[in-house]
């Protein structure tokens, strides 16, 4: 309803100080008084969003009263006087309320006589919903009201429809005001307002005639010039041609348009036939032929004229064309035209909007379109047109410390000839040094004078908006300079975000036919909350499905029409846990339109998959997530999903296989060239608690992302041994991170670790393998020439790191609760002292003895070290550190409860940081490293602590360390 769109934008754009309503039960009246307060002034201005609210609220309020009372005078004048109200936003608009008291009290008048006829036709409606509910005798309901209606004091029919009549009477008069403030708000002329908002465009139209001294753009002119023919008047073109100029706003479009027009070979060339014409924000081909035929015959201004003006050739410039939104718009305006333009004609059209200049190519042949992209000045114009300004008729030379600072200024301008007029007019006549220096030394746009007077100039191209992109510009405004954000949040933010129990329980949803996203609708098998309030909402682009399992039947999910939805983009079906057995034709009655992109199903106990999943229905989809659908034992073969990127399979604790081509042909009756099991362009696959699946596919070489959790196979996958007409040699496998969790019968990965597999691999992962004994061998390792980062952890049986140090690009290893290495480690001879490439940048353990296994402990290169201690440590591990001690810069140890002495660490020149946790033995420091920048030492005794403080035995050991904390065990 439009009030309850005034009411919403009303908390929108004051949220923290929205006035208290008059005569709404609640005592009190925050309104400001006399105006005296600049800040309730700005708050009046923020009562309304503008006329695309009121005007609606109040054709609402006539609308709805109409049979309720039978004054049809009234209503028609509260009609009449609509433009009343639009001239008062439109002042409001332009922020008058800080300097106009009447305009601020109007505001205030107009606000609350609304509020109140508001008010009253809530109650009649109030009303007319308890009788409705007495007379289906619905006791919970009609309870209710009545309680409500004590409450509140709620009066009978013929009361309210007193105040109704009470309330509209007093909007009628606030508007007669509203119309007397008129010329106190528009001094000049009561009608001045009013003639604005007829056309905002119209404000201050340009004209053709040129009023300053052009600065450069001498090679702009030459080639438009060249364009409209001038310089080859005996070569006739009887095409209608067009050029768009297109620059940002301040760069001298117009004032392009107005040269070129200026020229005496183009007067020459077109005699009397230079026409120009302001486009309005509001592109209307009528309108902008009427100014057009009007120029010629201001008493006869038709579409009637353009024979007799378009007759000969001419020049029609469109100034400043903003619309960009019906592009049908500019193929109606630019045929009717040609259709009066026989013998051609050149159109010139500026615009700072590239889409205009898109939506107007569209409507041209090619070999009649120009376009003409216009960048800021050269520094020599630049400064030649801010000297114009600044200095006026004296000489620059006469001024040669200011005409220094003024180069200084023309360069941070960026060629801009707005600004470069702006602020040569603030300068002008200004000898004053510190001025020019401050306009030099800050950021020109936040000096007051000069923002004043941008904002005067840009106030035009704002005025131009359309009143939707004006409130989105005043909301962007709220955001502080230079904040960031996506395009997405953007939208979002302009939406209502409601909780999905919220959503499940707005009845009738389906009236709602304009909804675009749907996250969280609760099928019941109550009237209101059934599947099929879906039907009618055509311009879903997104829904989400709970509590599928309340649909009845198959012909009321087929009511549902999901496959007539051609804008729905994404679409999730959920079932609930503890559902009854499925009834598989349902699922196949909820076929989705084909055009989807993304699709999830969970929760279904169905025995298997519908039956358009398993066909080649889907054209597009992206991502496709099936979970917890515990009765199927296998699945399609998915190859035949060429656009699909994102696979994830996850709880299908039954799943035995993925059907290959073979399989579907049998089963399915599906029948498929291709051997591919898995979509050729999968980027992301994810397979956790399956644990029936015995075994994966081939994987595409496309994948980048492999993630294994809890399923039941003995080895990893191997990739594709064919890419249709492709060589396999000839393509590379993309895949970037491996993910194994807890498959407990993987017993080693040598079968996956093949040349193409791995040359990208940057991230592998083995979490829980308790049967994986050792790791590839240094062959297999050299060939992944991008690893970097390597996590074990649980692997129990692990007895080897295998060729570990053949990794050459190995940046962080992580290993922890792999006992196994240590007690192997210990039983095999001493391991000979070879070198290693390895450059860690983090080595992070839970066992110190982990640095005495190949190849750790030939690490020398390290930077980081992270020891998680399980077990008391005694000492460090100072034969490892002093290995490693020309390159370690952070030292962390979490349990070093057994650790009496640290090592001298004086020459230890890398060493920034040091955490040591639980230190309860540590009695003294030893030498610290120079560049030591943080100390934190954790549960140390109550004696350390002490001689840590300033004038104890330990303080000039660490009096120079930047961050130094030393706390006692508690």
């Amino acid at each position: 309803m439009a009030c309850t769109k005034a009411r919403r934008w009303n908390a929108r754009l004051s949220p923290a100080r929205r006035p208290v309503r008059r005569r709404a039960g609640i005592a009190g009246d925050v309104r400001p008084g006399a105006a005296k307060s600049l800040r309730g002034m700005a708050e009046a201005a923020a009562v309304f969003a503008g006329k695309a609210v009121v005007q609606p609220a109040i054709t609402y309020l006539v609308k709805k009263i109409v049979d309720r009372i039978p004054d049809g005078d009234l209503c028609k004048r509260l009609q009449q006087k609509l433009p009343f109200v639009e001239a008062i936003l439109y002042a409001v608009d332009r922020q008058q309320t800080l300097s106009n008291p009447s305009l601020s009290e109007v505001v205030w008048q107009l606000r609350d006589a609304i509020q109140e006829a508001e008010d009253a036709l809530d109650t009649l409606e109030f009303l007319d919903l308890k009788s409705s509910a007495n007379n289906r005798s619905k006791v919970s309901l009609s309870s209710l009201l009545s309680s409500i209606s004590r409450k509140f004091h709620v009066a009978d029919s013929s009361r309210a429809t007193e105040n109704l009549k009470d309330a509209l009477k007093n909007l009628d008069a606030v508007l007669d005001n509203a119309g007397r403030s008129l010329p106190a708000i528009y001094p000049s002329s009561c009608s001045h307002g009013k003639a604005h908002i007829q056309d905002s465009a119209s404000i201050q139209e340009v004209t053709k005639e040129l009023r300053t001294t052009i600065f450069g753009r001498l090679k702009e002119k030459d080639a438009i010039i060249d364009w409209l023919g001038v310089l080859t008047p005996n070569i006739r073109d009887q095409k209608l041609s067009l050029c768009a100029i297109v620059g940002a706003g301040g760069m001298g479009k117009t004032t392009l348009a107005q040269f070129v027009c200026q020229d005496k070979k183009v007067q020459d060339h077109f005699a009397n036939k230079i026409i120009w014409a302001d486009v309005s924000k509001i592109f209307d081909p009528k309108v902008l032929v009427r100014k057009i035929s009007g120029s010629f015959n201001r008493y006869k201004a038709s579409a009637d004229g353009l024979d007799t003006i378009m007759t000969d050739k001419f020049l029609l410039v469109l100034d400043d064309a903003r619309d960009d939104a019906q592009s049908e718009r500019w193929q109606q305006f630019l045929d009717l035209i040609r259709k009066n333009a026989p013998m051609g004609g050149k159109i010139l059209l500026t615009t700072q909007i590239r889409p205009v200049a898109n939506a107007v190519e569209g409507q041209m042949p090619p070999d009649t379109y120009k376009c003409l992209e216009l960048g800021g000045l050269d520094q020599e114009n630049t400064l030649k047109l801010f000297n114009h300004h600044a200095f006026g008729d004296l000489s620059p030379s006469d001024c040669f410390e200011l005409q220094l600072i003024g180069e200084q200024i023309a360069r941070k301008l960026k060629g801009c000839p707005l600004l470069a007029r702006t602020i040569g007019r603030h300068l002008q006549g200004n000898t004053d040094h510190a001025r020019w220096n401050t306009i030099l030394n800050h950021d020109i746009h936040k000096v007051d004078d000069v923002a004043t007077e941008i904002k005067k100039v840009l106030r035009l191209s704002y005025e131009s908006l359309s009143n939707e992109v004006q409130v989105c510009f005043r909301y962007c405004s709220i955001f502080p300079p230079h904040y960031k954000f996506k395009m997405e949040e953007m939208v979002e933010m302009w939406k209502l975000h409601l909780p999905k129990t919220t959503v499940s329980r707005i009845a009738q949803i389906g009236s709602l036919t304009t909804l675009r996203e749907l996250n969280g609708f609760s099928v019941k098998r109550t009237d209101g909350h059934k599947i099929t309030e879906l039907k009618d909402l055509r311009k879903l682009q997104k829904v989400i499905v709970l509590d599928v399992q309340n649909v009845i039947d198959h012909t009321e999910a087929s009511d549902a029409e999901l496959d007539k939805k051609s804008d729905l983009k994404v679409l999730s079906l959920e079932w609930c846990a503890d559902q009854a057995s499925c009834d598989g034709r349902i699922l196949n009655k909820l076929v989705p339109d084909s055009n989807l992109k993304h699709l999830v199903i969970s929760g279904y106990n169905g025995t298997r998959p519908p039956l358009w999943m398993e066909s080649k229905y889907f054209s597009n989809l992206v991502y496709l997530k099936l979970d917890g659908c515990v009765e199927w034992d296998k699945l399609p073969p998915f190859g035949y999903l060429w656009t699909l990127k994102h696979l994830f399979l996850k709880n299908l604790p039954k799943l035995e296989y993925i059907a290959s081509s073979s399989y579907s042909t049998v089963v399915y009756g599906y029948r498929d060239t291709s051997p591919d099991v898995l979509p050729p362009h999968l980027i992301t696959f994810v397979v956790k608690n399956c644990l029936g699946l015995s075994e994966l596919p081939s994987l595409p070489f496309s994948l980048r992302y492999l993630d294994i959790d809890r399923v039941g196979m003995s080895s990893l996958p191997t990739m594709c041994t064919h890419m249709g007409r492709r060589r396999v040699s000839l393509v590379e496998s993309q895949l970037s991170i491996l993910n194994v969790e807890s498959c407990n019968l993987l017993v080693s990965l040598n079968g996956f670790l093949q040349e193409e597999h791995c040359r990208v691999l940057t991230v592998l992962s083995l979490v829980c393998c308790h049967m994986l004994i050792s790791l590839p061998d240094a062959s297999d390792f050299k060939r992944m020439s991008k690893l970097e980062s390597i996590r074990i952890i649980e692997c129990n049986r692990l007895s080897s790191l295998g060729g570990l140090e053949a990794l050459s690009h190995l940046k962080i290893l992580r290993i922890e609760h792999c006992a196994n290495l240590v007690t192997t480690s210990s039983r095999l001879p001493p391991a000979s002292d070879e070198s290693t490439y390895l450059k860690l940048e983090t080595l992070e353990i839970d066992d110190h003895q982990l640095l005495a296994i190949s190849p750790i402990r030939n690490l020398c290169l390290t930077k980081k070290l992270i020891i998680l201690e399980r077990e008391k440590m005694a000492e460090l591990p100072l034969e490892w550190l002093l290995q490693n001690r020309s390159h370690l810069e952070h030292i962390e140890i979490s349990n070093a409860e057994l650790l009496k002495s640290l090592p001298n660490m004086h020459e230890w020149h890398t060493l920034r940081s040091m955490l040591l946790h639980n230190t309860p033995l540590l009695q003294s420091l030893p030498l610290m490293p120079p560049n030591l920048w943080v100390l934190d030492i954790n549960g140390c005794c109550n004696e350390l602590h002490g001689e840590c403080q300033s004038g104890g035995s330990e303080w000039s050991k660490i009096c120079r360390i930047h961050s130094c904390n030393i706390t006692p065990k508690i």
